[in-house]
């Protein structure tokens, strides 16, 4: 009897989402407003996740108040309710995607932290919970939500943190600037924390902050000199030659050489293509100076051969 009715139980929950994913389908018509409440209202947080998705999809803006809801409750009933954030990340998602207006609400989701047993501690699930509030933050006036990606900014998680830098430039204000320095400044335990700051500061001002990048290039953990020399390469400065072609005469260590000559052949410039151009025969540096070379536009390859 027992395995019976748990065996109608489990066919009535895939009916739910099969019925849920038939609205996701491109080309589907919406479904009634009562039917995704229902959903959002369902214990099992798959179903309130597909819910969500098909709110946002079909712009059913009636069901604003019905997803605040299910975040609610999924945030009350916390690992048990919403194992892994699944259904609390669909609805940040959704109300962003429906252009929710409070701008509270996103800055109190934005404070979401779950954590849940794994092998030898725990681990945060509500981390993309946080960035899609970031992303959401955007949207938003700038005094509304400074505060708030400040804070985030210092948030457990790299890639929240790294979150918030990126929504804190494409505000590209002076404040905003000011608050990607000081984290730049005080260092980060994540190299990819830091390479989002070294990019956020050369997009905001690349005149003033090459040389803050150029630095960190030339001193410091590994991991971190190796963002700053990809972020020069990217930030296609006339002077990031000069700046990464000093760092590899400078640079002894065949790892990092080879890190180096790696953002050196991202530059595509005539400088970068002698450079490679001199090392194909190198049993070290070889086969990356081949690579890149092969991907160079043909004159800037004739111009190496002509030399």
């Amino acid at each position: 009897m027992h395995k019976r009715v748990a065996m109608a139980r489990t066919r009535r929950l895939q009916d739910i989402l099969d019925e849920l994913s038939s609205y996701l389908v491109e080309g589907a018509t919406a479904p009634s407003l009562d039917t995704v409440t229902a959903r959002l209202s369902h214990r099992n947080s798959y179903v309130v996740s597909k819910a969500a998705a098909v709110a946002g999809r079909h712009a059913l803006e009636e069901s604003v108040g019905p997803l605040r809801d299910a975040f609610g409750r999924m945030c009350s009933g916390g690992t048990k309710a919403d194992k892994g954030c699944l259904a609390k990340k669909a609805i940040v998602k959704a109300l962003d995607r429906l252009g929710h207006d409070d701008t509270q609400w996103f800055i109190d989701a934005s404070r979401c932290v779950q954590a849940e047993p794994v092998y030898g501690g725990t681990v945060d699930t509500a981390t993309d919970v946080r960035c899609g509030c970031i992303r959401a933050m955007t949207r938003f006036d700038w005094g509304r939500v400074c505060h708030a990606l400040a804070r985030l900014t210092g948030d457990r998680e790299p890639k929240v943190r790294m979150a918030a830098v990126d929504a804190l430039c494409a505000f590209g204000n002076r404040e905003a600037e000011l608050i990607v320095l000081t984290r730049t400044m005080a260092g980060d335990s994540s190299e990819e924390v830091m390479g989002v700051c070294f990019r956020a500061l050369i997009a905001f001002d690349r005149e003033t902050y090459l040389d803050l990048v150029a630095e960190h290039l030339m001193r410091g953990d590994d991991a971190v000199r190796v963002e700053a020399a990809f972020a020069l390469a990217e930030s296609r400065a006339p002077e990031a030659f000069e700046i990464l072609h000093g760092a590899w005469e400078e640079e002894s260590g065949t790892d990092m050489r080879r890190s180096l000559l790696l953002a050196i052949g991202m530059l595509r410039t005539p400088g970068a293509a002698a450079l490679l151009a001199g090392h194909l025969n190198d049993s070290r540096f070889g086969e990356i100076a081949r690579e890149t070379l092969e991907s160079y536009p043909a004159e800037l390859r004739e111009g190496t051969r002509s030399g």
